[in-house]
């Protein structure tokens, strides 16, 4: 039994649809995964520049952006002031019961699932953890 062109036309628009849909989905899917490495990442970088600071002082954003720079010409999120943003990111979240208040549905902190520019909003205009929710709440 063959279709008529009418039903052939509304099968294929339904189809189309759903793969439009899935399509959708999945790009949402990895950009949140794309999101959440870039967030890990700016937190590692974080705690390194916190950790080296304690021995090279605090001329150490400053040159370690020039060389990472010339190093990552293409590469954005490695100005001073985003290395900055990365040090003061991890100083407020870095304390252990704060992180683990923090975790959110998929196992990892809430802060991970947000993107970076609403995060450096966050901690650059919340007093401390706790004002952090309301600010959450306005985004």
């Amino acid at each position: 039994m063959q279709l008529d062109t009418d039903t052939l036309d509304r099968q294929y628009i339904e189809w189309l649809s759903e793969l439009k849909s899935k399509i959708r989905n999945t790009r949402i899917k990895a950009m949140i995964a794309a999101n959440s490495v870039l967030i890990e990442f700016y937190w590692e970088l974080g705690k390194m520049i916190c950790e080296k600071e304690n021995i090279w002082g605090n001329k150490l954003i400053e040159q370690v952006a020039k060389d990472l720079q010339v190093e990552f010409q293409d590469m954005k999120g490695l100005s001073r002031s985003n290395l900055f943003y990365c040090k003061k990111f991890y100083s407020f979240y870095s304390g252990g019961a704060i992180v683990q208040q923090a975790v959110g549905l998929l196992g990892q902190p809430q802060y991970m699932q947000i993107p970076w520019g609403h995060n450096i909003l966050i901690f650059t205009k919340s007093k401390d953890i706790h004002e952090t929710e309301l600010m959450k709440l306005k985004l």
